[in-house]
């Protein structure tokens, strides 16, 4: 990464912690079995986060200037696309997990709040997806394009390392 990037990883440096009223999440698997607050997207929100975690997360951002602002959790992202108006950048949102698994899944953690959730999906600057299927999924489910930047692809090389130096470099984690 190029000296000139500097990053800032909102969740160490800040506790930025979802709605987690236990009443309120209740109400949200609720929603995912029955779908009762489907047609209530303002209400879904205050399910999703509460007031107290977007005042001071945008205490956050009004306060720091950035080029880009890269969402790659699901429910952060979203987060931040409340923030959107406050966010002097361009507002990315990275997904990592298929339409299917995160969205349209029974009781996955989005299921029934679509209605909620593709407002949200417009407000980005950028979505990435990590498949050309996702990419006509989120376009059939949600009208958007995202841009596809797949993993990258295993290889082999002719070369084998000769073991003397004890660098070693993994890329990923363990959930």
């Amino acid at each position: 990464l190029s000296q000139k990037a500097h990053l800032i990883f909102l969740d160490v440096c800040y506790p930025f912690r979802l709605n987690n009223i236990p009443f309120f999440e209740k109400l949200r698997i609720l929603n995912r079995k029955t779908g009762i607050f489907q047609r209530f997207p303002r209400l879904i929100r205050h399910f999703f986060c509460s007031n107290l975690l977007l005042k001071q997360v945008s205490l956050f951002f009004s306060s720091h200037k950035f080029d880009f602002v890269i969402g790659v959790a699901g429910d952060r992202s979203f987060i931040l696309s409340f923030l959107k108006p406050i966010i002097s950048g361009k507002l990315i949102f990275w997904n990592h997990q298929s339409v299917d698994a995160h969205f349209k899944t029974k009781n996955s953690r989005y299921y029934r709040e679509s209605s909620f959730i593709e407002p949200l999906l417009r407000r980005f600057d950028k979505i990435v997806v990590l498949t050309w299927e996702d990419q006509k999924r989120f376009y059939s489910f949600y009208h958007v394009l995202p841009t596809v930047i797949p993993n990258c692809l295993s290889f082999h090389t002719l070369e084998k390392s000769s073991l003397q130096h004890k660098k070693f470099l993994a890329v990923g984690r363990l959930v």
